[in-house]
Parts: C-alpha cells; structure tokens; sequence
C-alpha cells in the first residue's frame, strides 16, 4: 500500500494559538478561568470545613452563660479583646468578662484565669481593664444590655 493508511488522521495545526492538534486544546483562556474556580473552590472548601466541623461536634453542647448546662470546673478562661484609648473594655471584651463573672458568682467555676496583652500598641493593659470590669458593681456591667 502506497501513501497512509485510509483511517489515519493527519495532524495538522489550527488557527488559534491557544489550540493544539485536532481540537485538542493545550491552553485556552476558558479552560484557565474554570481551572482558577476550581482552585477557588478547593481553597474555600478548606478554610471552611474546621468551622463546619466545629459547630457540628459542638451542636448542643454550647449554652448562655446564664443558662444552667454547665458542669463544675476549676477555672474559666476570659481572653483578652480591645481597650479604647481612655481604658474602657470594649463591648466584646466587656461580653466575655460578664460572662466569666456569671460563671463564677453561681459556684460554676472556681476562678477567672484573664488573659491579654500586658501592653497593646496603644499602651493600654488589657487583662487590667479585665480585673477592673470584673470587680465593677454588677449594675455597672449591665449597661451595654438592653
């Protein structure tokens, strides 16, 4: 038989640069933006299923300092959070020492252990404000509620 088989195909190249031989695409400007999603997606999965698996483990199991679901422990930890510029707690770091105090005025927990920057950038000590919020008369720590 002279000249190539009958069912061979010849290569031959295709007009655009980003197309290879016979419609088989190395690169092309589609294929690297679904590529990218798929990085995206993967990447977003990730950083997403702690959280997910967190609160799943966690579903039932988290309660109000006020409600009565907690078991005796020797301590609780308040972790530190924001002091504004004149040394008040922010609201956030107010939230979790009234929380710690909760959990210590009904006998739940034998001591507050406060943790925070000795010195932020401002120069502000956190886990002071903490021990000063802590002390406040419970009246005074109520006026963020509602």
């Amino acid at each position: 038989m002279d000249g190539p088989h009958p069912h061979a195909t010849r290569l031959a190249p295709r007009s655009a640069p980003w197309q290879g031989w016979h419609g088989v695409e190395a690169f092309a400007p589609v294929s690297a933006a679904r590529a990218t999603l798929s990085l995206g997606a993967v990447l977003g999965a990730s950083l997403i299923a702690p959280q997910v698996y967190a609160r799943l483990t966690a579903l039932g199991a988290l309660h109000p300092a006020a409600t009565g679901g907690f078991r005796p422990a020797d301590a609780a930890l308040v972790l530190g959070a924001r002091v504004w510029e004149d040394g008040r707690p922010s609201l956030f770091l107010r939230q979790r020492v009234e929380a710690g105090v909760a959990l210590y005025e009904r006998g739940v927990v034998a001591r507050l252990v406060m943790t925070g920057a000795g010195h932020n950038r401002e120069g502000l000590d956190e886990t002071e404000a903490m021990v000063r919020t802590a002390l406040e008369p419970r009246r005074a720590c109520r006026r963020y509620r509602p």
